[in-house]
């Protein structure tokens, strides 16, 4: 297990909705819901323990990754959600667009005409706050993790061709 990188933060971040979606895939809802298991492999165990160990593996680190985004000051929110296509819109906005959004947020609130506007380069810094944030409360990650979602990824591209 090795500390996250930036790139890696932003991977589970920008990937969050899709691989809870697939988590929520091998998650029997009722005793008629269909169960999508990962491809056979020649590991050891059975697919439905492996179809388990992975659920459990991924589904650990994204509560972590939305418990890390929820106790992050509101503003920080704000900018993580655009940044990661995480609001309703599942848009993910440039750091320009994010930058123009806060200008127009500080002028209403300051029911101002002459604003000073948010640069993009302080976008940038709240957004490395943000990563190390993030970091510290996702943690680890253990190999296990992506190799879980590939095989995720893998078992859910089989069943839509």
């Amino acid at each position: 297990m090795a500390d996250l990188t930036a790139q890696q933060v932003d991977c589970i971040m920008y990937n969050l909705r899709q691989w809870r979606r697939l988590v929520n895939l091998i998650e029997p809802r009722t005793s008629a819901s269909v169960v999508t298991l990962p491809v056979a492999t020649s590991r050891h165990g059975s697919t439905v323990e492996r179809a388990a160990v992975h659920r459990a593996v991924v589904s650990d680190v994204l509560d972590r990754a939305t418990n890390g985004l929820i106790t992050l000051p509101r503003g920080q929110q704000t900018i993580a959600r655009m940044r990661y296509g995480l609001r309703a819109d599942g848009v993910c906005h440039s750091i320009r667009e994010i930058a123009d959004y806060l200008t127009k947020t500080r002028r209403r609130r300051a029911n101002a005409t002459r604003f000073e506007r948010v640069s993009t380069a302080t976008v940038q810094r709240k957004l490395e706050a943000i990563r190390k944030h993030l970091t510290r409360e996702i943690g680890t990650v253990s190999r296990e993790f992506w190799r879980a979602i590939e095989t995720l990824e893998v078992a859910t591209a089989k069943q839509t061709c």
